[in-house]
């Protein structure tokens, strides 16, 4: 077995795929998309842990999909018809898959840990329709896109307040950067909220010492973010001089 480190996003994409391949999902274009960003940070949690390969990588698979689950829920209400069918059947198809996975690799414990995190994450989305202010939906979309891996954090590696904290600065800097990719900014937040976001994350994980538990993936977090302070800091600005 190829060891953790060594395991790319691409090749676990791949595997990620084949256990949700079915030619009509294919045919439509409606299936999983894997999150690099989750990937990325479960990983490294894994490695940290020192999870033997084989089953770090079969539970690096099911949170991976897992999220996909939940993600393509959130896409119904965007479809219709057939469509709208097919995204729910798969998500429920990456779910039973998910649990397959953590079922054969005998990780019974986590299993019902990401059963409450998942419960957290559907109350989240719900509480989230009613939700007035800035911090209060930020607070919330943390948790719909943070909690399978502060669950994966707290089964492995404890429950350390500063690598949660850690993860949570991450998780925030990943919204403001799907928010702007998906050009729903400044719907939920002002361009001056996401940038003190984005850089109060970066200034955080950025630059990293060697032996901190977030060095292997600094260059990642360097690629994926700096592009997005950069536009936000120049929108910031903007807006600013509009108020």
């Amino acid at each position: 077995m190829v060891p953790l480190e060594l395991v790319t996003f691409e090749a676990l994409d791949s595997k990620v795929q084949q256990h949700t391949y079915h030619r009509q999902l294919h045919r439509t274009s409606v299936g999983p998309r894997t999150s690099r960003f989750h990937f990325e940070v479960g990983r490294t949690i894994l490695q940290r842990a020192e999870v033997e390969a084989q089953t770090a990588v079969d539970v690096l698979e099911a949170v991976l999909l897992l999220q996909q689950a939940l993600a393509l829920h959130d896409e119904v209400a965007s479809e219709s018809g057939v469509r709208r069918q097919l995204t729910v059947l798969a998500g429920d198809y990456c779910s039973g898959q998910y649990y397959r996975l953590l079922a054969r690799a005998g990780q019974h414990a986590l299993l019902t840990e990401l059963s409450r995190a998942v419960m957290a994450v559907n109350e989240a989305k719900m509480e989230l329709q009613n939700v007035v202010g800035a911090e209060s939906t930020m607070s919330l979309r943390e948790t719909i896109e943070g909690e399978l891996l502060y669950t994966l954090a707290r089964h492995y590696l404890g429950r350390d307040g500063a690598t949660h904290h850690q993860i949570q600065s991450m998780v925030r800097a990943h919204i403001v950067a799907t928010e702007m990719v998906k050009r729903r900014l400044p719907t939920y937040f002002t361009w001056r909220q996401a940038y003190d976001w984005l850089g109060d994350a970066l200034d955080e994980l950025l630059p990293l010492p060697a032996n901190t538990l977030w060095a292997p993936i600094s260059s990642f977090l360097t690629e994926y973010l700096r592009p997005t302070q950069k536009y936000l800091e120049a929108q910031a600005y903007a807006e600013g001089n509009r108020g």
